[in-house]
């Protein structure tokens, strides 16, 4: 059951999805869906760019300036922002000669010009010297740094500039954290609502880097990609998509409680009806039945698992599983699998049920 949400609101970052359709289609949810949410902006960039990204994928398209520009001025007609990715933590080190720094600050230039409102940055030093050169641009911290700490956090907003930090996705659970932080940042820092990696993975470090040097050089490794065939054997327990960090629409009352003011959706390579699905469930604060199968970004392709355990997602109780998290003071990243089993034990219970 979904409660009602206060009334200042959550502001949303939006995929993008750089078609007619979708524009028409955020223009319908924000005339359709009564709240008091807001689409803050919509993000993305080209496929390529000179200083990375940290999506490689070819479902990216390639767009022109004039083809980019064309879009941004519709989301601006939508009283929307526009926010580029730039989110690589490496650029392969261009911006470390001296020579290079005429094209990158013409590179940010056009940007700006195009009508990009913000840039979400993960390279740090290229971040320093964006913001030196251009005093007033407005700089979000990329979700790739990894922000878990106040002094990280503190450091990217006094020491990098940044007006904004898109929070690491084990953050989202730590409730006490988040309380801490928003006494002083609640106007600084986003949360990834439905993030679809394994809890605190491994490989995302990896996955990152390699994904920002492949948008760069515009070519894949290989057809098989190693990370994502991890996460998919790793997901076949259910035990592991319980422990996913994930907000559910339903739940937004709970962050907003504890001053939450910013939600970023992820899924810039889903289908256009698949983000405006995830638009219009986060925006309402509501999906249709209330379980987990209508948040997850197709789930890494895995569409025939899910529709398999479908009995799982309608039995498990989730606002009683999120809501011990705000009653009682868990931290995953020290806890999990040594004093605290909740998950493990969630999903064995399901699974027993279900094969009764």
């Amino acid at each position: 059951m979904c409660k009602k949400l206060l009334n200042s609101g959550i502001g949303f970052s939006i995929p993008a999805n750089f078609n007619k359709e979708f524009l028409d289609g955020i223009e319908k949810i924000l005339n359709a869906v009564d709240t008091f949410n807001y689409i803050d902006n919509i993000y993305g960039s080209p496929r390529s760019l000179i200083l990375g990204q940290s999506r490689a994928s070819k479902k990216i398209p390639e767009l022109s300036n004039n083809e980019l520009s064309n879009y941004i001025k519709v989301v601006h007609k939508l009283k929307i922002k526009f926010n580029l990715t730039v989110n690589s933590i490496w650029s392969n080190g261009i911006e470390r000669k001296k020579e290079n720094l005429k094209r990158i600050f013409k590179y940010i230039e056009n940007f700006l010009k195009l009508g990009v409102d913000s840039f979400i940055i993960g390279n740090l030093y290229l971040a320093e010297l964006i913001k030196l050169e251009f005093q007033e641009i407005n700089l979000i911290a990329s979700i790739n740094l990894k922000t878990d700490s106040v002094y990280k956090l503190k450091s990217l907003l006094e020491d990098f500039n940044f007006n904004k930090v898109v929070m690491e996705r084990t953050t989202n659970r730590d409730i006490n954290f988040l309380k801490s932080i928003n006494k002083k940042y609640d106007n600084n820092i986003i949360l990834l609502a439905n993030p679809d990696c394994l809890f605190d993975c491994a490989l995302s470090s990896y996955h990152m880097l390699e994904n920002g040097h492949l948008s760069m050089i515009g070519d894949v490794f290989m057809k098989k990609n190693y990370c994502i065939n991890y996460c998919k054997h790793k997901f076949k327990d259910i035990d592991n998509i319980i422990k996913t960090s994930w907000i559910h629409p339903c739940d937004l009352d709970l962050y907003q409680n504890i001053g939450i003011k910013y939600l970023k959706i992820q899924g810039r390579t889903l289908s256009t009806k698949r983000i405006l699905n995830l638009t219009k469930a986060y925006l309402s604060g509501k999906t249709i039945k209330s379980n987990l199968l209508e948040i997850y970004p197709n789930f890494l392709g895995k569409d025939n698992y899910i529709k398999e355990n479908d009995y799982i997602y309608n039995n498990f109780n989730r606002r009683e599983f999120i809501e011990s998290f705000f009653k009682k003071n868990i931290n995953c990243k020290v806890s999990c699998g040594i004093s605290c089993k909740k998950c493990d034990i969630i999903s064995s219970k399901l699974l027993k049920e279900k094969n009764v």
